[in-house]
């Protein structure tokens, strides 16, 4: 089975991670591992810094911590070369 690579835009994270919420099943999906989340330390710390803003610090570690020790999570790292 082909697995599916995604990258998963702030907004949507945070709008999923909600129970309550309609694109809860995004978030489910990850959990149930139905796609490879792919991340940058870049990407997690705007995560995590929109999570606190707009929910709390407490559930902004949380996603960072189930993410992190997911096993369908891509970490990429990006490397520039600058002439």
């Amino acid at each position: 089975m082909n697995k599916t690579f995604i990258v998963l835009n702030t907004n949507c994270l945070l709008q999923s991670l909600s129970d309550r919420s309609r694109y809860y099943n995004v978030w489910e999906s990850f959990i149930h591992e139905k796609y490879v989340l792919c991340v940058s330390t870049e990407i997690l710390d705007e995560y995590e810094e929109i999570i606190s803003s707009h929910m709390s610090p407490l559930a902004a570690k949380l996603a960072i911590e189930m993410i992190l020790r997911a096993k369908n999570v891509l970490r990429v790292d990006a490397r520039f070369r600058f002439h």
